[in-house]
Order: C-alpha cells, then structure tokens, then sequence
C-alpha cells in the first residue's frame, strides 16, 4: 500500500509542495526543483520523522481494523458451532 510506504509519502509531499500545477518548459527546471524538494527534507529531519509516523499511524490503525475483524470472524464461527 503506499500509504504505508514511507517513500511514496515523501514523493507525495514533494510533489505537493513542489511541483504540483507547475510547467516545467525544460527537464533542467524540473530537476532543480526536484533537488530543491528533497534539500528540504535533508535540511529538515523533522519533517522526515514526522512523515515516518504518519506511516507508523496508519499501520497501527491498519492493524487495529484487521484485529477487529479476526475478532469478529472468530466470534461468527463460536456462535454457528
């Protein structure tokens, strides 16, 4: 799932920040904003660790709802035995 993969949540912010509903006339444009968007994570750890815990969060709520639903699946099969 890319929600869970922490890769595919930074190539989402940068896009959003820093290259979404832009025009780039040249590859050479695009590339330094590509490299401007990833020096602002390089120069900003933070920003990196709190994407890793949006992924962490949404692992665990992941987690939860599988749970849930084993719970539930097992209670089903104890009341039809």
């Amino acid at each position: 799932s890319p929600r869970l993969n922490p890769i595919e949540c930074l190539w989402r912010e940068i896009k959003k920040n820093h290259l979404n509903n832009r025009y780039f006339a040249k590859k050479e444009s695009f590339w330094k904003a590509l490299l401007k968007g990833l020096r602002a994570y390089q120069d900003h750890h933070e920003r990196v660790l709190s994407l890793l815990n949006k992924v962490r969060v949404v692992a665990d709520k992941i987690k939860k709802e599988i749970l849930i639903s084993v719970r539930t699946d097992q209670r089903a099969e104890k009341k039809s035995a």
